[in-house]
């Protein structure tokens, strides 16, 4: 069974157009929770109103990620050790001789 309710209004800032031209009007909404939700809007223009227009959108719940940034991180702390130490074992072979 489908429950819906009204979980915020969008506004968007005024956009002027010229005659016979077409505009696109930016809104932004931020949805946290996962499920099925449906958009819908209409247009106020020179005391007039559009159409309804809608969209369904299903939100999946977060992806947990892998920390690739902190394996590359790591990975090039450990190669620079690295080439640290084997840096310093030449140097003391080369004084050593």
């Amino acid at each position: 069974m489908w429950l819906a309710h009204l979980i915020d209004v969008i506004n968007s800032e005024e956009l002027e157009v010229p005659v016979r031209e077409t505009g696109v009007l930016t809104s932004y909404l931020k949805l946290d929770a996962p499920g099925a939700y449906n958009i819908s809007g209409y247009v106020l223009y020179g005391g007039k109103k559009t159409g309804k227009r809608s969209i369904q959108l299903e939100v999946g719940s977060p992806k947990r990620h892998f920390p690739l940034p902190a394996i590359g991180a790591a990975g090039t702390l450990i190669a620079i050790i690295l080439t640290l130490i084997i840096f310093k074992i030449n140097v003391v072979r080369l004084h050593n001789r």
